[in-house]
């Protein structure tokens, strides 16, 4: 919480642990993910990947990404709630697809929602700013956020430069 409370404006980019950052979004989403019975699942973060970000700015994109996933999956009416968070690593990029039981996004709202003050939520729960500001947050570090439009559940798939000792490319908004 302490990172998110932050003014990010004075967060320098540094080497953060990708491992680190996942288990704090989901330390913080814990007791909401516990009380609604959603099973979390975190695949193929079998080593530790670097990424150069700031700490404040990546907290708040990954916590909104979970908590959008809780919000429309604790009201869908199904019993079976699920998030589950795929890192794909390749040699300069790391993606992490977020993807939840909901049953996707309607095209006519797909291509609306990275729009400032777009919601669909009930009036007083949500101001429609958190796709449209997580969206900027990746473009502004040379990353990406984009919404799987195939999948035929809910599913978002963040893209960012990974560390590598040496170099880093500026080839993660592909």
């Amino acid at each position: 919480m302490r990172y998110l409370a932050r003014d990010p404006h004075f967060d320098q980019v540094a080497l953060l642990s990708l491992k680190e950052m996942l288990d704090n979004v989901m330390t913080i989403t814990n007791s909401r993910r516990n009380q609604n019975n959603i099973e979390t699942m975190v695949e193929g973060l079998d080593s530790d990947i670097l990424v150069p970000f700031n700490r404040s700015e990546l907290s708040h994109v990954m916590l909104n990404l979970v908590q959008n996933s809780m919000d429309a999956i604790i009201g869908s009416g199904s019993d079976d709630l699920w998030i589950k968070i795929i890192v794909e690593e390749s040699r300069d990029i790391v993606k992490l697809h977020f993807a939840d039981s909901g049953n996707g996004i309607p095209r006519e709202i797909a291509e609306q929602i990275f729009n400032p003050f777009y919601t669909t939520k009930q009036v007083g729960e949500g101001a429609g700013l958190g796709l449209s500001v997580s969206h900027g947050i990746m473009e502004a570090n040379g990353g990406g956020l984009k919404l799987v439009t195939t999948s035929s559940n809910t599913h978002f798939v963040l893209s960012m430069q990974k560390f590598r000792e040496g170099c880093l490319q500026d080839e993660a908004a592909s």
